[in-house]
C-alpha cells in the first residue's frame, strides 16, 4: 500500500530503484494509518523491538552481507547459531533458499544496518570481519571448476563490499594474491567493464601510499610498490581484453615500472606476466617482431622462476604469433610443448586452449573436418565454465571453417552470435573479427557492396594493423574498382615485408595477380 502511492508518478521499476536507496521512500502521510504503519521504518522499528538481544545482534550484524550469505559466513562473520538463524527465519527477517543460502530484503537490510552503525566500534569490527571472511573466501579459490566458479559468483556482491571497505580502510592489507582470482572471476563472467573500473580504482586508492621504487627503504615500503605493480597488470588484462591497446600498454608499462629492483620470485614473476601481456598488446597492434620480443623476454624470466604453467602460456602466445607470421610447423611445435606442460602439470587450463589453437591449425591447412570438431570441443568445453570472451572467440573461428566449407548462412550465424555475445560483454575485439569475417563471406556470395560495408564498420573499431586474409580489396576488386584494390592490397605486401605478416601478404599478392 505504501508503494502503491507513487505508481501514478513512478513505473514499478523506478519504485523500486528508490527503495533500494531510501528506506523512507516508503511513507504515508495518511492521518487516517496507524502511527506502526506510517512507514516502513515504523513497521521495522514495531517488529525489531520484539526481538531476543541475541537476535538483534545477529540481524544488526548480518545487514553486511550483499547478496545473500550461507551458514559458514553467518557463523564466522555474526558468531550466528544454527538457531538464532532458524529464528529469525521463523520471524520473517530472513529467507533460506533451497541451496542453503540466506537472504535479508533489502529495506531490511538497510533499516538493520542503521541499528549496526549506532554501535560505533563493533560496527567497524563487524565490517573488518565481513572484508576478511570474504577477501579469504576468494584467495583460497582457483576457480578450476565450474562449482568453485557458481559459488564464487553468488558471493561477487560480498566480494565487492569487501574489498570496497578493506581498500578504504586497511588497504596495507589487502592481499595482492586475491587480484589473480577476482580477474579470472570477472573475466569468467564476461564482467569487463566492471572489472576494468574495479581495478583501476583499486590502484587509485594505492597509489598514495607508495614511494617511488627506485628508494624504497623498507619492506613494507617494497610490498607497497609491488601491491601496485599486481593490481596495476590486472587493469592491463581487463585493458587488453577491452581491445584499449593503448591504454592497455601504459598500464603493463607503469606495472614494470612500479617493481622494485629485486631478484624476489613473486616480483620476477610478476615482472614475466606484464611483459607477457606486451606481448599481447603488440601482436594486437600488429607489430609482430616486437610481440615476439616481449614473449622471449617473458619465457626467459618464467625459466628462471621455474613457472612451468606460465611458460606454457607464452609458448601459446608464440604459437598464435607464429601462426600469423607462416611458420605453422614452429607454431605446432610450440603448441605440443604447451601440451605436454599441460598433462605434466595437469592444468585444465592449458589443456583447454589446445583445442582452439589446434582448430586454427586445422582451418590454416585447409583441413576444415577437422577445424571443425576441435571448434565444437572447444566450445563444449568452455561452455562447461560460460567462459564468455573466451566462447566469443570460438564463435568467430568456428564461423571461418563454416565460411571456407561454402556454408555462408551458417557462417553468419555463427559470427553475429560471436557479435552478440561480443556487445553483453563490452568486448569489441571478437565484434571487429567477426565483422571481417562478414565481409569476407559477402565476398563470397559476391555481395561486394555489402562486404564494403562491414569492412568500413570494421575499420571504425580497429586499426588498419589489425587486417586480416581476405578484406575489401577484393571486394573493390569484384567491383572493379581496380585502381582501389592495388592499393588497398599493396598495404598488405607492405605490412608483409615490416612485420612478416607472410599468410596477409600472400593474400594479397594473389590478389595483385588478379588485378
Amino acid at each position: 500500500e505504501l508503494a502503491a502511492v507513487w505508481t501514478l508518478q513512478l513505473s514499478c521499476a523506478e519504485i523500486a530503484k528508490e527503495i533500494e536507496v531510501e528506506i523512507d521512500f516508503l511513507t504515508t502521510r495518511a492521518r487516517n494509518v496507524p502511527e506502526r504503519h506510517r512507514s516502513m521504518r515504523a513497521v521495522f522499528g514495531t517488529s525489531w523491538e520484539k526481538l531476543s538481544r541475541k537476535e538483534k545482534d545477529v540481524l544488526q550484524k548480518a545487514s553486511v552481507f550483499r547478496g545473500g550469505f550461507d551458514r559458514k559466513a553467518a557463523q564466522v562473520v555474526t558468531g550466528a547459531s544454527l538457531y538464532s538463524l532458524s529464528d529469525l527465519i521463523s520471524k520473517s527477517f530472513l529467507s533460506v533458499a533451497e541451496n542453503g543460502r540466506y537472504a535479508i530484503h533489502e529495506l531490511l537490510r538497510q533499516f538493520a544496518a542503521e541499528k549496526l552503525a549506532e554501535q560505533g566500534l563493533l560496527a567497524q569490527e563487524v565490517r573488518a570481519s565481513h572484508g576478511r571472511y570474504f577477501l579469504t573466501f576468494l584467495a583460497e579459490r582457483n576457480l578450476t571448476e565450474p562449482a568453485e566458479v557458481l559459488e564464487s559468483s553468488q558471493n561477487i556482491d560480498n566480494v565487492r563490499a569487501a574489498i570496497r571497505w578493506t581498500v578504504r580502510h586497511q588497504s596495507r592489507s589487502l592481499d595482492y594474491s586475491i587480484a589473480y582470482t577476482l580477474w579470472k572471476l570477472f573475466d569468467l563472467n564476461g564482467w569487463l567493464l566492471e572489472g576494468e573500473t574495479t581495478f583501476r580504482w583499486i590502484v587509485d586508492q594505492l597509489l598514495p601510499d607508495c614511494v617511488d621504487p627506485l628508494i624504497v627503504e623498507n619492506k613494507e615500503d617494497q610490498q607497497s610498490c609491488f601491491r601496485v605493480a599486481v593490481y596495476q597488470n590486472a587493469l592491463c588484462k581487463f585493458q587488453t581484453r577491452r581491445y584499449r591497446l593503448l591504454e592497455a600498454e601504459e598500464s603493463a608499462k607503469l606495472a614494470l615500472q612500479w617493481l622494485p629492483a629485486t631478484e624476489e620470485m613473486d616480483f620476477l614473476a610478476l615482472r614475466a606476466e606484464s611483459l607477457y601481456y606486451l606481448g599481447m598488446i603488440k601482436f594486437s597492434q600488429g607489430a609482430l617482431i616486437q610481440a615476439l620480443n616481449s614473449y622471449q623476454q617473458a619465457g626467459e624470466v618464467y625459466k628462471v622462476v621455474g613457472d612451468q604453467r606460465q611458460f606454457g602460456w607464452v609458448l601459446h602466445g608464440q604459437n598464435v604469433l607464429l601462426q600469423n607470421t607462416g611458420e605453422f610447423d614452429a607454431a605446432e611445435g610450440h603448441l605440443n610443448s604447451m601440451q605436454q606442460i599441460a598433462v605434466q602439470m595437469d592444468d585444465s587450463g592449458l589443456a583447454r586452449a589446445k583445442w582452439n589453437e589446434l582448430g586454427k591449425l586445422a582451418t590454416i591447412r585447409g583441413q576444415l573436418d577437422e577445424a571443425e570438431a576441435y571448434f565444437d570441443k572447444s566450445l563444449e568445453q568452455y561452455a562447461d565454465f560460460n567462459w564468455l570472451p573466451v566462447v566469443a572467440y570460438v564463435f568467430r573461428e568456428r564461423g571461418e571453417v563454416s565460411r571456407l566449407k561454402g556454408y555462408y548462412a551458417e557462417a553468419k550465424n555463427y559470427a553475429q552470435r560471436s557479435i552478440a555475445l561480443a556487445e553483453d560483454i563490452n568486448m569489441p575485439h571478437p565484434i571487429i573479427l567477426s565483422l571481417w569475417l562478414l565481409g569476407n563471406v559477402a565476398v563470397d556470395e559476391g555481395h561486394f557492396e555489402t562486404a564494403l560495408h562491414y569492412f568500413a564498420e570494421y575499420e571504425q573499431i580497429s586499426t588498419p594493423l589489425q587486417e586480416q586474409i581476405g578484406g575489401p580489396g577484393w571486394a573493390l576488386l569484384g567491383l572493379s574498382r581496380l585502381a582501389e584494390a592495388r592499393q588497398q592490397f599493396a598495404v598488405s605486401v607492405q605490412r608483409m615485408i615490416n612485420n612478416q605478416a607472410r599468410p596477409i601478404g600472400l593474400d594479397a599478392l594473389v590478389g595483385m595477380a588478379h588485378i
